[in-house]
């Protein structure tokens, strides 16, 4: 008989929970994708980058920070 044993980011789950595990680590990627795409983007007359805040695992309640009012505002026109 064969013992098949699932990992995923190095821990060992549970067949049951594949698709949670699965959910997750799809969430992180994109996640970890749209912050380097927002936080490359420079504001054109100070020259800062943006930051983006996010809850670990969410895409709710995103917040954006920049250097100016005008800034945030074309960043978070991008998000939508």
């Amino acid at each position: 008989m064969f013992k098949i044993e699932w990992e995923f980011n190095g821990r060992k789950v549970r067949p049951e929970q594949i698709g949670k595990e699965l959910m997750k680590s799809a969430t992180k990627n994109a996640q970890r994708q749209l912050k380097r795409k927002i936080e490359s983007m420079r504001c054109r007359k100070h020259g800062r980058t943006a930051k983006l805040i996010l809850k670990p695992g969410s895409f709710d309640n995103m917040k954006v920070e920049g250097c100016c009012q005008e800034f945030i505002l074309q960043v978070s026109a991008k998000l939508k």
